[in-house]
């Protein structure tokens, strides 16, 4: 073995694929950050580092997390922080491809009025 992975491991990590973050997710990252920020920055910084590792970890098997009802190729999935937690909409295509859509924490209303 020639690194800190085997052949098994190269060839896994090759074929995950990547997650990218629409625009919309982006701002809805900055708009819970700033939320929790104002209450307590330590908080802040602990919920978006589990919120990041919860969605990068979607690529490992994005087929586990619940489907959307009336939404084709997207799924939900739920992060726990706290007492709560978020839910992370996502695309999942047919190639692989995994993109971020909406992130929003649990309590507030659907994905069309969050933010």
């Amino acid at each position: 073995m020639d690194g800190p992975l085997g052949d098994g491991q190269r060839r896994a990590a090759a074929q995950m694929p990547s997650v990218k973050y629409s625009a919309q997710s982006i701002a809805d990252l900055l708009r819970l950050h700033d939320f929790l920020a104002q209450q307590d920055p330590e908080v802040a910084r602990r919920a978006m580092a589990v919120i990041q590792d919860a969605l990068q970890k979607m690529a490992v098997m994005p087929e586990r997390f619940r489907p959307v009802e009336g939404k084709m190729y997207h799924r939900e999935a739920i992060i726990d922080f706290g007492s709560s937690g978020y839910i992370a909409r996502f695309r999942h295509m047919p190639n692989g491809d995994i993109t971020i859509a909406r992130i929003k924490h649990q309590r507030e209303d659907g994905f069309d009025q969050a933010g």
